[in-house]
């Protein structure tokens, strides 16, 4: 079950283009390493020019990542994204709100910054920081493009914000 949880993960990440390019073709996925932890995998990414490290929840029902903001917990053993010491975060001023079937919830607002995974840069990324949750660590959602909130056309033409 582990090892073929694995093999789809990295399939369904093997279409995350990094730095706006699809990952050249000798490089076909991008490896990230994975902790079970009370029965749920997470893995663990940098975000900011500050490579704030956080550990998520690596959910393949859902297609967006979020994180929780320094605003909302002040320490996890997860990690916490200060947005503040990171001086290539924009806001797009839009609010989030995910809702999963066990009940949690998040709620914040949409905003960009440079990821990192296995410190190999995506690029920068659109993604919820929450500053209300249910949960004290993010999500990374794996799921196909046509789930993604980022990806509807209501965050396309907004202007980011400092």
């Amino acid at each position: 079950m582990r090892k073929s949880l694995i093999k789809n993960i990295l399939f369904l990440f093997s279409f995350i283009s990094v730095n706006g390019q699809m990952v050249d073709e000798n490089d076909q996925y991008l490896e990230m390493g994975l902790k079970l932890i009370n029965g749920t995998y997470y893995t663990a990414l940098e975000i900011g020019s500050n490579k704030d490290h956080l550990k998520v929840l690596v959910d393949t029902g859902s297609s967006d990542l979020w994180v929780p903001s320094i605003d909302e917990i002040k320490n996890s053993a997860y990690g916490i994204f200060d947005y503040k010491d990171s001086n290539q975060f924009k806001s797009n001023g839009t609010f989030f709100e995910m809702q999963y079937l066990d009940g949690s919830k998040s709620t914040g607002e949409w905003c960009q910054d440079e990821i990192f995974i296995n410190n190999k840069s995506l690029g920068n990324i659109n993604f919820g920081i929450a500053n209300d949750s249910t949960n004290e660590f993010g999500t990374l959602g794996l799921g196909l493009p046509g789930l993604e909130e980022t990806n509807n056309n209501r965050f396309k033409n907004r202007d980011l914000k400092s």
